[in-house]
């Protein structure tokens, strides 16, 4: 379901080696990324989804998840207010929502499917062809959703791996709706991905290098921001 043949890997190492990053566009099968762009976009039950934000307003610094349920509403908009509050107290912070490993071994669903290709043998070969990196493993890998003031505050990654990467799975975005990922390696000259549909972005992450963010989504915007996400060792 992994697009290969689309992959040229000789052509992606020479863009890593230069920029520490690569881009692959139709990186899956198109429908196998028409069901799973489905499946998170209106499939999935609002249980699957935990509200995960930092930093915590009791207990500092920690990450809160909390379960997209009916009797947690409250709780998740006074996590989403605090850590709005930090952020505009330019404190690093982030909201958004993400899943946790919760599926049964053998599940079959979409998500279940993308976590097992993305982490197979075969996948992570074809990525020490574009890095060489001697990556063995993941590390940690999620699905994730931005709606409304959800954002992502800026970091580095450090500790979670050493190559980062976000399958982009987001439709008809609207750069003017925020949401935006953005390279601050370079703050002179900042680089930005606007989310898209079936792209893969990888890059270098460890050393303080590849700072980055993802910029607040607009109150009362509808659409969503979806990506699965996770980092390589």
């Amino acid at each position: 379901m992994i697009n290969y043949q689309n992959i040229d890997t000789k052509k992606l190492n020479e863009k890593f080696v230069n920029t520490n990053s690569a881009v692959i566009t139709d990186f899956l099968i198109q429908p196998f990324a028409e069901k799973l762009y489905s499946h998170y976009r209106h499939d999935m039950s609002e249980s699957e989804w935990v509200a995960s934000s930092y930093p915590s307003l009791i207990n500092g610094d920690k990450h809160e998840f909390v379960s997209v349920t009916e009797e947690n509403r409250y709780t998740i908009q006074i996590h989403k207010s605090f850590s709005n509050k930090c952020l505009n107290d330019n404190q690093y912070a982030y909201f958004f929502y993400r899943t946790l490993d919760s599926h049964k071994l053998h599940c079959l669903c979409p998500h279940c499917t993308i976590m097992k290709l993305i982490t197979s043998v075969s996948f992570i070969n074809t990525l020490n062809d574009i890095t060489q990196l001697n990556l063995t493993r993941t590390t940690t890998i999620f699905a994730n959703k931005y709606t409304e003031k959800c954002f992502l505050a800026t970091h580095t990654d450090d500790g979670n791996g050493r190559l980062a990467f976000v399958l982009h799975l987001t439709k008809n975005w609207n750069p003017c709706w925020g949401g935006l990922y953005m390279d601050q390696s370079d703050m002179n000259n900042i680089k930005t991905i606007i989310p898209s549909f079936n792209k893969f972005v990888m890059f270098r992450v460890g050393n303080n290098q590849t700072p980055h963010s993802v910029s607040s989504v607009t109150e009362n915007i509808t659409q969503q921001r979806i990506s699965v996400t996770g980092w390589f060792d």
